[in-house]
């Protein structure tokens, strides 16, 4: 009867090794970790946290939470329902989806974002406002979003 050889694999100058269940579990303990450090980047905040330091955030992923509204032209989240309600753009940031979604679910309602936060602050005298020809900060590249109570 011929003994079956196990398998074993080179570690270069670690010499060789065999692979068990030791090293596969090994494994998929790190994936685990390298997928939760990725998944876990943005932070949960409130919009008018946002606004209130914005160069913190700029350039970060970030979960904020806020009034969103969309209309023709118009993809915003607000600070409250009642800046909403009188349209008030120094309580709110723009909003772009990577993907145009159905945001039924969200439109008008508080609502929960994940995107990265940009910030081009006015220069003296001159309103230097890029999205929406409004807005100062904005919400980019938003991928994940669901209604809050």
């Amino acid at each position: 009867m011929k003994h079956l050889r196990r398998s074993t694999v080179s570690f270069g100058s670690f010499g060789r090794g065999r692979i068990g269940p030791r090293w596969i579990a090994n494994g998929a303990f790190a994936i685990v970790c390298l997928l939760s450090i990725s998944t876990s980047t943005a932070r949960d905040i409130q919009v008018g946290e946002l606004l209130a330091n914005p160069q913190q955030f700029e350039g970060r992923r970030v979960a904020v939470i806020g009034y969103y509204v969309a209309a023709t032209e118009t993809s915003c989240l607000f600070s409250t329902r009642d800046a909403a309600k009188r349209f008030d753009i120094l309580r709110s940031v723009w909003v772009e989806f990577r993907n145009p979604p159905a945001v039924d679910s969200i439109a008008g309602r508080r609502a929960r974002l994940v995107g990265t936060f940009h910030y081009t602050p006015s220069k003296k005298g001159q309103a230097l406002r890029k999205y929406g020809n409004l807005w100062s900060a904005a919400i980019l590249d938003v991928t994940e979003f669901r209604p809050v109570k």
